[in-house]
């Protein structure tokens, strides 16, 4: 529709020999074939970049309201405590118990009741049960997202209170259900929890993964694509 009307402007303008549009100067001389020509091939010329710039904007805005959830986010104040002495683990830390353990995200509304287990160090269990019986609040609670509301979770005989989270996270890999990969990398994606594990280490991650092979026959790019 704006095209239509300057085509039609601009050709009113020079066949007519007129400067004013509606009462409304439009040049200081009369128009010719030419200088309207390349009026409409400087404004052919700039529309693309026009239109680019409005999908720059949509991009920015959708950005700038991600950023207001993430900063809100990192605004928040977590209800974990550091221990002001902390203990360390040992080499090898031992069994995993959960001693009474009872957890809720809302009040009045348990999730996990008295809960007692004990994991022995090489031991695997599975935990089997319906949506929201408090399979992964169970994970949730070693790995310290939360703390339990009543009874303690304790790793070779520490409470995991007494220890950092630092120290703690560090001993511990987990796998969710969903699976992320970065646009990076397949060692990259591998060294992510461990970013300063040597190649021997990433390796035997991969091997103890079944992805080895994999990796090596049927991704091109292999372990680090060729700069």
């Amino acid at each position: 529709g704006i095209i239509l009307a300057a085509v039609m402007a601009g050709g009113y303008l020079v066949l007519n020999g007129e400067t004013h549009l509606f009462g409304i100067r439009i040049s200081n001389e009369p128009l010719t074939n030419g200088m309207l020509t390349l009026f409409y091939a400087l404004l052919a010329g700039a529309s693309d970049p026009v239109r680019r710039l409005a999908g720059v904007f949509n991009h920015l805005q959708r950005a700038a309201a991600a950023s207001d959830r993430v900063f809100a986010l990192f605004d928040r104040t977590t209800r974990l405590h550091e221990p002001a002495v902390p203990m360390k683990l040992p080499a090898k830390a031992g069994r995993l118990q959960f001693q009474n353990v009872s957890f809720s995200y809302q009040e009045n509304e348990p999730v996990l009741q008295s809960v007692t287990l004990d994991v022995t160090a090489g031991e695997t269990v599975a935990i089997v049960g319906p949506n929201g019986c408090g399979k992964s609040t169970l994970m949730n609670l070693v790995a310290r997202f939360y703390d339990p509301t009543a009874g303690s979770v304790m790793l070779g005989g520490i409470d995991l209170r007494n220890l950092r989270l630092r120290d703690l996270r560090g001993r511990l890999g987990m796998v969710t259900q969903e699976t992320l990969l970065f646009n990076d990398t397949v060692a990259n994606n591998i060294l992510y929890g461990s970013p300063g594990a040597s190649r021997e280490a990433e390796g035997a991650a991969a091997r103890r993964a079944k992805e080895h092979w994999f990796i090596n026959e049927r991704i091109d790019a292999g372990w680090e694509p060729e700069s």
